[in-house]
């Protein structure tokens, strides 16, 4: 599923901890809403850095993942709102 032009929800829930702790890191609906408004705002941001590609290393983390990364209960990747990402170049 995408959630905007250049992001997909698959992206999105990308987590080697979730992989290891045999976790499917799925949203909720109002997670779900949160995700789609954080890769809106990621188009913004890829156009600010002239279209190039954006490699997001962590974005969101449902609570079971987010405990086992160790992430604090407030923590905006534990609602779909805080993207890490790098960007070549």
């Amino acid at each position: 599923m995408q959630l905007s032009t250049h992001f997909s929800l698959a992206e999105a829930t990308a987590s080697a901890k979730a992989r290891e702790i045999g976790n499917a890191n799925q949203p909720t609906p109002a997670h779900l809403v949160n995700l789609r408004a954080t890769a809106a705002h990621m188009e913004v941001v890829r156009r600010i850095l002239g279209g190039r590609p954006i490699r997001v290393t962590s974005w969101y983390r449902n609570p079971r993942v987010n405990h086992a990364v160790g992430g604090v209960p407030s923590s905006h990747h534990a609602l779909g709102l805080a993207v890490d990402f790098r960007v070549d170049g």
